[in-house]
């Protein structure tokens, strides 16, 4: 009979008793009776029965935990959630007969039984359905009593090998099994009631046996009965250093890998993954000082590279980040994986110090270091990280921001003279605000550093003198220029006379030199051949947009196509193996489309046929030259 039908809502009908009742042992007491689950025999639910047998008490076993329970009645079990409220899952009919044992694994995803016939079926608890059912058997006549893991199953439920206690014929025997081949690797003959006792994961392969050894042909006590406990340890080398390593006894597991000639490779890298997760937790210098020390020993140049990448972005410390990077360049990477992520972390580590200023660079959780972290991980933006920073107000702690902005408003009679002096004006009481506004606590009011010009105001005592130094002068010829361009704008307004600049030769030449300086410095990252020729097409497009962006209003002589025509003359110029100028179009045609190849195609051969000309300019004058001075001789 199935014993299938469970009944988990009983509503109000279930009575509460109060009163005075038999199984109450203090009649002072106060307890609540509620049945929570009902299971039953399916009468209708018969056909397998053989008709005329008497009905059998079946057998009930339970086991539980926090989350789960199971009730096995003959041959189904029901399955409960029991974390608040009693919960039927489902109810699975056993194969021939109950289980002998079920155990959980894979964190408690999956459960394995094994029946007494031999069969072990796997069922998944998350969506209670059987993902396994294999026959263990290899002799008709096996019946068996129990089984343990001896390699613990990881996230999926793929055995390798495990214990069983087997009746074979006329004796009990403890065996060890390959669940793929169903070879028997070790076996000891046990007693009756013998059980396997589940250990530790990281246990030395040790299995333990609770034996009761009795004589039953004698009728006198004995001292040699007993329960004793026996446990078979692997003895197989490789499994016992794995298990050390596992523990994380690693000095023992160096010095049995050395008696034994096995890979003390596998223990030195296990003693620098160790030590490297004791340093993030613990934040100890000594570990790190192990940790450091423990790469000597890493032959993996590659592996160690990592976990100095893995450092450098985890560490809340300066010297320990410049220290993991600096060993980094040491050893002899070969992954260009690696090496970009090195690189980048060197190249934001001093990014972040220019512009933080050693004083005021942190690198903990809640400092703007994550961000660049974030970067050097592809979670942002470049451009983003620049900005959101300009809009959390860090201009004084960012010098080369400062010199930019000082030049712009001196630029802006040049690149935007319909709104000079306006434009200046504004850009100019802007920044002054901004300072104003940061440097607040450190140094006095702006009117007070104009009139006594004197850099006394700041206070000596502050840890920011320098800086505070520089900001000074800063605002003093901030207010300057402010103090003319006003004289400028009231004598235009009262006068009503149309102002009219010329723009000096040599301040045009300034201009035209900052362009030309950023073309000469794209042209030089082309040829930086630390980074690959990919990555350094992708820093040149972020650095020009960047760039674009910023004298987006001035119609800078710059663009991306611009950018890109250079990266082609770079390639047709070296002649690179890595990539051909045909080869770079192609790309460009399938990545950005018909016409911005066609832009830049046109452009390339423009410069092209420009060089061309120069050339034959050039010969030509080389030419008649020589001609002159022949006839003249």
């Amino acid at each position: 009979m199935r014993y299938s039908i469970v009944e988990t809502d009983f509503g109000d009908d279930e009575t509460k008793n109060f009163g005075k009742r038999n199984e109450f042992a203090s009649l002072t007491s106060l307890y609540e009776i509620k049945t929570l689950a009902t299971v039953s025999g399916d009468f209708d639910n018969t056909e397998n029965e053989e008709p005329g047998l008497d009905i059998v008490t079946p057998a009930v076993i339970t086991e539980s935990n926090e989350k789960w329970l199971a009730i096995a009645v003959g041959d189904d079990v029901s399955i409960f959630s029991s974390n608040f409220d009693i919960e039927h899952l489902f109810t699975q009919p056993f194969k021939t007969e109950s289980y002998v044992r079920a155990r959980r694994c894979s964190n408690g995803r999956f459960l394995m039984g094994l029946t007494m016939e031999g069969l072990l079926v796997v069922t998944d608890l998350w969506t209670f359905a059987t993902v396994l059912e294999k026959s263990i058997r290899t002799n008709p006549s096996e019946l068996f009593h129990d089984f343990m893991f001896v390699d613990k199953p990881g996230i999926s439920p793929k055995l390798g090998t495990i214990a069983v206690v087997v009746q074979c014929g006329d004796h009990m025997e403890m065996q060890v099994r390959s669940m793929k081949t169903l070879e028997v690797a070790y076996r000891v003959t046990v007693t009756s009631g013998t059980a396997l006792l589940p250990v530790s994961e990281t246990a030395d392969r040790v299995i333990l046996l609770p034996w009761f050894n009795t004589n039953r042909a004698r009728c006198l006590r004995s001292e040699e009965d007993a329960v004793k406990l026996r446990e078979i340890v692997e003895s197989q080398p490789e499994m016992k250093l794995q298990r050390l390593i596992a523990r994380n006894q690693l000095d023992q597991a160096e010095q049995f890998a050395t008696q034994f000639g096995l890979d003390v490779q596998k223990v030195h890298v296990a003693r620098m993954e160790y030590l490297f997760s004791q340093s993030t937790i613990n934040d100890s210098d000594e570990d790190f000082t192990k940790l450091v020390k423990s790469f000597e020993a890493v032959k993996d140049h590659n592996l160690v590279g990592e976990i100095c990448f893995s450092g450098a972005i985890t560490f809340d410390k300066y010297d320990r980040i410049i220290g993991l990077l600096a060993y980094a360049r040491k050893r002899a990477i070969t992954d260009s994986e690696t090496i970009d992520r090195l690189a980048q972390a060197s190249y934001i580590l001093a990014t972040y110090r220019l512009m933080m200023g050693p004083e005021n660079a942190r690198f903990d959780a809640e400092s703007l270091w994550q961000n660049f972290v974030a970067g050097v991980q592809g979670e942002g933006e470049w451009c983003e990280l620049f900005f959101s920073m300009l809009s959390d107000g860090l201009v004084k702690i960012c010098p080369l921001l400062v010199d930019y902005l000082l030049s712009l408003a001196r630029d802006l009679e040049i690149m935007d003279s319909e709104n000079f002096p306006l434009n200046a004006l504004h850009a100019t009481s802007t920044f002054e605000r901004i300072l104003l506004k940061q440097v607040d606590e450190t140094i006095t009011a702006t009117r007070q550093v104009e009139s006594s010009r004197s850099k006394n105001l700041v206070g000596r005592s502050s840890a920011w003198h320098d800086q505070c130094l520089l900001v000074s002068e800063t605002i003093e010829n901030l207010s300057i220029s402010k103090k003319s361009l006003e004289a400028i704008c009231r004598t235009a307004e009262m006068g009503q006379i149309l102002m009219s600049y010329s723009t000096p030769l040599g301040m045009l030449d300034t201009v035209l030199a900052a362009e030309y300086n950023f073309i000469k410095f794209i042209r030089f990252m082309f040829t930086h051949d630390r980074y690959s020729l990919a990555q350094r097409l992708v820093d040149a497009v972020k650095m020009v947009e960047t760039y674009c962006q910023l004298f987006e209003k001035h119609s800078p002589l710059v663009s991306l196509v611009r950018v890109y025509v250079l990266y082609a003359e770079y390639l047709q110029k070296y002649a690179t193996q890595e990539l051909t100028v045909l080869q770079f179009l192609e790309e460009l045609r399938a990545d950005k489309g018909e016409k911005f190849l066609f832009e830049v195609a046109s452009r390339v051969i423009d410069d092209w046929q420009r060089e061309i000309d120069s050339a034959v300019v050039v010969w030509t004058e080389v030419t008649i030259m020589s001609v002159q001075s022949h006839t003249s001789l």
